[in-house]
Formats: C-alpha cells, structure tokens, sequence
C-alpha cells in the first residue's frame, strides 16, 4: 500500500497553522483538531499499515519524551500541574502525520544535516512556544534549549530509523 501523501509545501503550511492554533488557542481549537486528527489517521491505517505505524510510534515516543521533561521540570504548561496538556498531546499526533509527509524528502540531506536539522527545529519550535507563553522554562534558556537539541537529535535518528524500517 502507498502511503497517503500530501504535497511538501502543502504539508509544511498546514503544520504549521495547527502548531499555531494549538499554541496560542489551545482550548479553542483541540477538539477540532482532535476530530481532524481521527479522520486523517484513519486514512492513513486504511492505505498503509506502515504509515500508520510510523504516526503511532513518532506520536508515543514524543508523548513520552515531554511527559518526562515536564515530570523533570525542563518546562511548566500554565494551568497544568499534574500531565502534559491534552493539546500537547495533539501537536505531537499532528507532528508525526507532519513528519510521515515530509521525511522522503529529507532523505536526500545527508544524515548529519537531517540530525542537526531535527535538533535546531525541535528548540526553535519550544523557545518559540516559549516566547508565545504557552510554555515556561523554569532553567534557563540556554539549558533548556541545549537539552532539547540532544533530545530532538535523538527523536530525529528514531524518526529515521522508524521511517527506514517500512
């Protein structure tokens, strides 16, 4: 089975406006977001067992990473105290839909670049969160930002990795 795919730039902008939406108006637009999400993943399981197991891996395993950074402390949610926020949740499904577009694309940097530009965009996207407010790095930028590079290096090499499997 193919995998559904969505026109690169289509996918990016896309993305991009729900990382929007879910950061600034995360109670306004999660359930919308929830729904769209479930019909777009159903599509995919329908067509291609290998995509879908690429979304659900990416999706777990970045559930995970930031439920353990926010039990860490890394960041603070406002109005969160227990769990990541259900939006969270959402921007990580989205991601991964996002990322199963765009990464035979990727394919042709070479691996060092793709791992670096994993680790630069996974920190610009949380300092850019974070500069909206819609999350608090109680360590300093630096740190935090220096953590989340390594972190998302490794999320690149498992997206990789997961990706190359199929």
């Amino acid at each position: 089975m193919k995998w559904v795919k969505l026109n690169i730039w289509a996918a990016s902008v896309l993305f991009q406006a729900v990382w929007l939406a879910l950061v600034l108006y995360p109670e306004d637009v999660q359930w919308i977001t929830f729904v769209m999400w479930m019909v777009i993943i159903t599509v995919i399981f329908l067509r291609s067992k290998k995509q879908f197991y690429f979304c659900f891996s990416l999706s777990v395993l970045g559930v995970l990473l930031d439920s353990v950074n926010y039990g860490f402390g890394l960041y603070r949610f406002t109005g969160h105290s227990n769990f990541i926020p259900f939006w969270l949740v959402l921007l990580w499904l989205s991601f991964s839909v996002y990322a199963s577009q765009i990464i035979e694309h990727l394919f042709s940097l070479p691996r060092i670049g793709l791992l670096l530009l994993g680790g630069v965009g996974g920190v610009l996207s949380y300092n850019a969160a974070c500069q909206l407010e819609s999350v608090v790095f109680p360590l300093s930028t630096e740190l935090t930002s220096v953590i989340l590079f390594i972190e998302w290096v490794g999320v690149t090499y498992a997206m990789v990795t997961i990706y190359a499997k199929k």
